[in-house]
């Protein structure tokens, strides 16, 4: 059972980091995109 528990731990501390990352990334994209014009003069 502590085999199980401690591959489950791992895998889930794994996803969770990954999920952090790709949230990140999509962060800093946004950041970097221009921001779209009004069209207003």
């Amino acid at each position: 059972m502590n085999r199980v528990a401690t591959v489950l731990g791992s895998s889930a501390e794994f996803a969770q980091q990954r999920l952090r990352r790709v949230q990140r990334q999509r962060v800093q994209a946004a950041q970097r995109r221009p921001k779209a014009s009004t069209g207003a003069r």
